[in-house]
């Protein structure tokens, strides 16, 4: 379901999943905060961004791997930055395809089957995100997932507007979280 989706907590998910096992490989692992609403839906934007963090977490066996927020207008790039392998220009776009695999193709089924970046591909589809990718052989790569920024305060005053427009019955509780005073005590005169 697209809906309003603050960042945060899944940034924090993917921090608690690759932290571990970054460290684990000797890579630094750094994920930078961000206050941004978008509109997505929550659990395939999580399941998209996991994949390329799983990717770039498998592929990077010296330095680190940095997830970030950039904002760029109306729109939010979730960005993926690692000291990997690198991919070689010519294969930039044949990574998407299911079942391709960059490097040695002999069947190591421990580096997976070469379907991560098709379900990527797959879900920013649906979610009609963009997904950019920057790579230099031997130095690392960058995907990134562009994707619409929202205001959280005019989707939580659409929720009340839309709220207040049905009947509100005796007896029963509204709860309101607001953390900006003036907008608060807006709510607060409107409900009484």
């Amino acid at each position: 379901t697209i809906a309003t989706v603050p960042v945060a907590p899944v940034l924090g998910r993917l921090r608690s999943e690759f932290g571990y096992q970054a460290t684990e490989k000797g890579l630094r692992f750094r994920v930078v905060n961000s206050s941004a609403m978008v509109r997505s839906d929550a659990r395939l934007l999580e399941r998209l961004v996991q994949n390329l963090v799983s990717n770039a977490v498998k592929y990077t066996e010296t330095g680190g791997v940095l997830l970030g927020c950039r904002r760029r207008g109306e729109r939010l790039r979730i960005e993926i930055w690692d000291t990997g392998v690198g991919i070689p220009e010519e294969q930039l776009q044949k990574i998407f395809e299911e079942f391709y695999q960059l490097g040695d193709r002999t069947g190591d089924r421990m580096r997976g089957f070469g379907l991560g970046l098709s379900v990527v591909r797959g879900l920013a589809d649906l979610l009609g995100h963009h997904i950019d990718v920057r790579s230099t052989v031997g130095k690392g790569s960058m995907f990134a997932v562009e994707l619409p920024l929202t205001d959280g305060k005019k989707a939580a005053q659409a929720l009340v507007s839309a709220t207040l427009s049905e009947p509100i019955g005796r007896g029963r509780a509204v709860l309101v979280v607001e953390d900006d005073p003036v907008l608060l005590g807006s709510l607060r005169l409107l409900f009484q």
